[in-house]
């Protein structure tokens, strides 16, 4: 029964604090979009955006509440913590067009994009690094993601 409490406290701790850090977010979002000076905003997100730094990996998913369970497909694993992905979550369609077609940003902007909307990326994890996928498939998810935006 002592487990059972403590268990119980340790959820309840965890929800807590997750409502703080969704409140936070929110602020900090607010804080941004409010502030006059967008270049410190464009900074901020380039800076997210450098293709040589971009901390990423493919998974592969399973669905652990089918019966059996089954593999649902590759993600796509940004390393970047909640308040920056929810910045990212929030980009306009032409900012995302925009970082596509820049050569310094294009393939971490592709992963984000994978990332975020939990797109499958089995393709997308045949290729390594951005050179292989500018050559075989950037051409395929520029077109993608223009459809995607028109959603």
């Amino acid at each position: 029964m002592k487990y059972f409490h403590i268990k119980t406290a340790s959820i309840i701790l965890s929800v807590l604090s997750a409502c703080t850090t969704s409140s936070k977010v929110k602020s900090n979002l607010s804080d941004l979009r409010n502030r006059n000076d967008t270049q410190d905003l464009e900074v901020f997100i380039d800076s997210l955006m450098d293709n040589n730094r971009i901390d990423y990996s493919y998974v592969l998913m399973s669905c652990d509440t089918c019966v059996p369970i089954s593999t649902v497909g590759y993600r796509v694993v940004v390393n970047l913590d909640s308040t920056r992905l929810n910045l990212l979550k929030n980009l306009t369609p032409e900012k995302w067009n925009s970082l596509l077609k820049d050569s310094s940003m294009d393939w971490a902007a592709n992963l984000i994009l994978y990332s975020i909307n939990d797109i499958d990326a089995f393709t997308l994890s045949g290729y390594k690094d951005k050179y292989k996928w500018r050559e075989y498939m950037k051409k395929r998810d520029l077109e993608f993601w223009v459809k995607w935006f028109q959603k």
